[in-house]
């Protein structure tokens, strides 16, 4: 069986269609392993069997770059204040437009993040 690799593009949409310097920023921090180059210099890649084994590693650690609230909050992390705000406004909506069954399933930290929302006009 052959190894199977992922591009960059690929390998932020797995978690969570992040942007592509933060899957950058997270192999250089060794949240996620690091980018391999089979093919040369100029193309990295992510062998699929270790970012699963830094997931699984991760969810037995119970956390993780793996976690939807760390990717958000790296995401948050680099962005401008104001446009920050507009994004976490609009998760907000989301949660709120979901049918409160769906609202049940959602992890336990989607409150602690939606109470640190700036008030509009704040």
């Amino acid at each position: 069986m052959s190894k199977q690799f992922l591009r960059k593009r690929q390998v932020a949409e797995r978690y969570g269609n992040i942007a592509l310097r933060s899957v950058e920023r997270a192999a250089k921090e060794g949240r996620i392993p690091p980018a391999e180059y089979p093919f040369g210099k100029h193309t990295p890649l992510w062998d699929l069997a270790k970012l699963e084994a830094n997931e699984r590693a991760a969810a037995i650690r119970g956390g993780g770059w793996s976690t939807w609230r760390d990717r958000l909050l790296d995401e948050l992390a680099s962005t401008p204040r104001e446009q920050a705000a507009t994004a976490l406004h609009q998760y907000k909506d989301s949660i709120d437009a979901l049918p409160a069954g769906e609202r049940k399933k959602l992890p336990a930290a989607a409150p602690d993040i939606i109470a640190k929302i700036p008030k509009e006009g704040n």
